[in-house]
């Protein structure tokens, strides 16, 4: 096995709880494949969700919604680097603003100026 082929398994198996709730997410969803984005697999779907587990990013397949593919991938970075500790320490604080901003518990307006958000614009080249 080549060198490469042995880093991308480690990293796969390091990121492995986002990758299995993505996949189920994906099934779930009825996500069909869209295309790669570096080396992220884009699914689109036609629930309203915008989401990267992993090497996996999961977007409503409305075209306005695509453009969002840049920050996905910011979170796909995060994963990288985080592993195992991803969906605790960014999922979840990521899933609760979102909720929280849809409800009007915080200022939607804010929600990419926040922390994760904002270091997944980061890591995606994204400029607000």
């Amino acid at each position: 096995m080549s060198c490469k082929k042995v880093r991308q398994t480690l990293l796969y198996l390091w990121q492995l709880p986002q990758h299995l709730v993505g996949l189920l997410l994906i099934r779930l969803l009825r996500g069909s494949y869209y295309q790669e984005y570096f080396s992220a697999r884009v699914y689109v779907t036609s629930f309203p969700v915008g989401i990267s587990l992993g090497d996996y990013i999961i977007l409503y397949g409305h075209p306005e919604a695509l453009e969002y593919i840049p920050h996905e991938w910011g979170h796909t970075r995060q994963s990288r680097r985080l592993g195992p500790l991803y969906l605790p320490a960014v999922g979840l604080p990521s899933v609760a603003m979102n909720i929280f901003s849809q409800l009007k518990i915080m200022d939607g307006e804010r929600y990419y100026l926040r922390w994760p958000e904002n270091w997944a614009d980061q890591l995606g080249g994204v400029e607000r």
